[in-house]
């Protein structure tokens, strides 16, 4: 598959975007099964890029990602806690907060 479409697999997983290679490529919009979605840039069929990011139980991670984990600068929030954390992430953890102090 070329250029821009729509995938849903067996699981329920919806995916509409770009493709390149028959994988997701560049810009796109991912529903989840389980209510989790994602709008961004994806590489090579996995998120990879800007983006934003709504888990399933409400919290919302924005900025950047890689291989579908939070990995560089960005923003974890839950709007109900209204809790914010805000740095740099490695492998969906927080490592340094805005400050540049390592987190806990």
């Amino acid at each position: 598959m070329e250029g821009k479409g729509t995938f849903k697999d067996h699981q329920g997983n919806v995916y509409e975007g770009v493709f390149k290679g028959g994988k997701m490529n560049g810009f796109g919009h991912f529903q989840g099964h389980d209510g989790s979605k994602y709008q961004g840039t994806f590489v090579d069929g996995t998120i990879s890029g800007e983006g934003v990011y709504s888990f399933s139980n409400g919290m919302i991670y924005e900025g950047e990602m890689l291989s579908g984990m939070m990995h560089g600068k960005g923003s974890l929030s839950h709007p109900k806690r209204k809790k914010v954390l805000i740095g740099q992430f490695k492998n969906n953890r927080l490592i340094t907060n805005d400050h540049g102090e390592k987190a806990h």
